[in-house]
């Protein structure tokens, strides 16, 4: 009975004419599945590119923060007594140099694929304790200022001092069918001068 009615379907599809489908209200839809892949392409191809951007932006955002500690520790062992260790030892004694020029330098010259170099800024300031003396005698550290040489004491980057350096890295957004821009990222680190 089954062959009977497709074999009576099937005779009345004129020969050499193609098949037309049609849906229960009886209009046609042979576009409608181009026009849903355009707009699910659309949406799939731009939440993709945006988390590309975004595991982008965090890698440089690793970048940065690995740039400015090894800033901070390559000014560390670059204090007073440097050059007395090492007189050969390269950029020994820092402030006496230009600090910003040669940690600036030092952090472009990372090698991080990806990264480009000129949109690193490196900014060094120098430190020193401030400290009190508590009712037993002893001297606590409780804080650090901005070190400004005086006659007293004419040099910033003695034992016990600080260096804190802040990295920032310009990172161009750029995600399809939304506002293109830049992102600041930007990292500090803080060491104590032992020499």
């Amino acid at each position: 009975m089954m062959e009977r009615m497709t074999n009576t379907w099937l005779s009345k599809v004129p020969r050499g004419q193609p098949m037309r489908v049609r849906t229960w209200g009886g209009e046609r839809q042979d576009g409608a599945a181009l026009v849903e892949t355009a707009v699910a392409m659309g949406i799939y191809l731009s939440v993709l590119f945006g988390l590309v951007a975004f595991c982008y932006a965090l890698y440089t955002y690793n970048f940065v923060s690995d740039a400015a500690r090894l800033a901070t520790r390559y000014a560390v062992v670059r204090g007073l007594n440097s050059c007395k260790i090492a007189p050969t030892f390269p950029d020994c004694n820092m402030p006496d140099i230009t600090p910003a020029s040669a940690l600036q330098t030092y952090v472009q010259n990372l090698g991080y694929p990806g990264i480009n170099s000129t949109n690193v800024a490196v900014t060094a300031t120098w430190l020193s304790a401030t400290t009190t003396v508590d009712s037993s005698g002893s001297t606590l550290v409780t804080g650090w200022a901005t070190c400004v040489p005086t006659s007293t004491d004419p040099v910033c980057n003695a034992n016990g001092d600080a260096v804190q350096v802040q990295v920032t890295y310009t990172f161009p957004l750029n995600i399809p069918f939304w506002k293109n821009g830049t992102l600041t990222v930007g990292s500090n680190s803080q060491m104590v001068i032992n020499e």
